[in-house]
């Protein structure tokens, strides 16, 4: 790399990144990423819905896997007995 050890202002990221950016950034890339996701042309099955749903090794919703702020609870038995 010719830039190792130069310093980029903020004030030239800009310039930079837009050099950069303009490079990597093609028309078919964006193109295939509409068409795959179903936006353009409009195709609702174009993603398994199966693949939509939470992940399966996450904690399912409980009452007592939540906090419960204090403020209008006066003991910590109030709290427990409201999501027993």
């Amino acid at each position: 790399m010719d830039n190792k050890g130069v310093v980029l202002l903020k004030r030239e990221f800009p310039a930079v990144f837009k050099t950069a950016w303009t490079k990597v950034t093609i028309f078919t890339t964006s193109w295939s990423a509409f068409r795959c996701a179903g936006m353009f042309p409009f195709c609702p099955n174009a993603i398994d819905p199966n693949r939509l749903y939470p992940v399966q090794i996450a904690a399912p919703f409980t009452p007592r896997n939540i906090s419960v702020p204090f403020a209008d609870v006066k003991t910590k038995y109030e709290v427990v007995s409201a999501f027993a």
